[in-house]
């Protein structure tokens, strides 16, 4: 995850991933408009028109406005991107790099492909069995 952030500029990275601090600062922005003294105007600004919150389970969660339509998907946090995409690495049979990244891509806003494939990298090799027709055919 820090050689993602070290690739990017020096403006993209604060945003590339929204840290739970990040988060709890744009949910202020969301339930208190009026406050400037929270953050300056250009993020306030971007808050207001991009995200809004929804409460979910007595949890008020981060939800981002896709660009394309008017779907909104909740904000991937810094801190639980290792948990989501095993949980959907899990979720597709551990079939690989594309499949997880479609499924975590249709479910979550802020997770990109390099981050989907690094984790493939890092997580522990699923044992798979050795499967042949022919494995002890003689003593049958």
């Amino acid at each position: 995850m820090d050689e993602y952030l070290l690739s990017l500029s020096e403006k993209k990275r604060s945003k590339a991933l929204i840290t739970e601090d990040i988060a709890n600062a744009y949910l202020q922005i969301l339930n208190d408009p009026k406050n400037t003294s929270i953050s300056n105007p250009n993020i306030r600004h971007h808050v207001k028109n991009n995200y809004s919150s929804q409460r979910i389970g007595g949890i008020v969660i981060l939800m981002h406005k896709e660009k394309s339509s008017n779907n909104w998907k909740p904000v991937a946090l810094k801190e639980r991107l290792y948990y989501i995409i095993a949980e959907k690495h899990l979720a597709v049979g551990h079939g690989g790099a594309r499949a997880t990244y479609k499924q975590v891509s249709d479910k979550y806003h802020g997770i990109k492909r390099c981050l989907v494939d690094k984790f493939g990298e890092i997580k522990p090799l699923a044992i798979r069995p050795i499967i042949s027709k022919f494995f002890m055919q003689q003593l049958q």
